[in-house]
């Protein structure tokens, strides 16, 4: 295996983007038209896409780097990630958007060594959006670098995206609609909008 000082980070970078912009291909054409199985309930679905994305991703990046882990949401979603450098794949990152052809789905690349995220893609189809980042390097967006945030950012100010889970009754279900009305009322967060 390679040493951690010997590790290709942008050949791997570049691997990932190509994997990713593969899978895009595969995800719009699929998007809004296959039907879905549930994972651990109606909310938390699965399509055969997830899997042949997964698939797909893990022939391509072992074949090219054998010596490196691999963990995937449908294949391996669970096990500790290990010291030795892994991939970490969620081949289709939001199933549901995928499932409803809601254009808020992408394929979610990572890398690690020793633990620490280092290397990220995300790829975005619908909207035709790459984001990418090599630790310490900056982050991008379809090869441009995003700029540093310069103003105080304020959830009075915000857009929020909020998913609801899986879990529609007990506990946590009452945590997440009890944040929601926090985030919403004129006396809590009053954000601009939420979808």
């Amino acid at each position: 295996m390679s040493s951690i000082t010997n590790i290709p980070y942008k050949e791997i970078e570049a691997e990932l983007i190509a994997v990713a912009k593969e899978a895009g291909e595969l995800m719009l054409k699929h998007a809004g038209t296959v039907d879905a199985d549930n994972k651990k309930d109606a909310i938390d679905l699965v399509t055969f896409v997830d899997k042949q994305v997964e698939t797909t991703v893990k022939t391509h990046l072992t074949a090219k780097f054998p010596d490196y882990k691999f963990i995937g949401e449908e294949s391996s979603a669970g096990l500790p990630i290990p010291k030795e450098p892994c991939f970490i794949v969620d081949p289709v990152d939001g199933t549901s958007d995928f499932y409803h052809n809601f254009p808020f789905f992408c394929i979610s690349l990572g890398f690690t060594v020793n633990q620490e995220p280092t290397i990220g893609v995300i790829y975005n189809p619908s909207l035709n959006q790459l984001f990418t980042a090599i630790k310490g390097q900056g982050a991008f967006l379809n090869g441009k670098p995003i700029p540093k945030v310069t103003k105080p950012l304020t959830l009075q100010k915000s857009l929020i995206a909020f998913e609801a889970g899986g879990q529609r009754t007990g506990h946590n279900f009452e945590l997440r609609w009890s944040l929601y009305k926090k985030l919403v009322a004129d006396k809590g967060g009053f954000i601009h909008g939420l979808f």
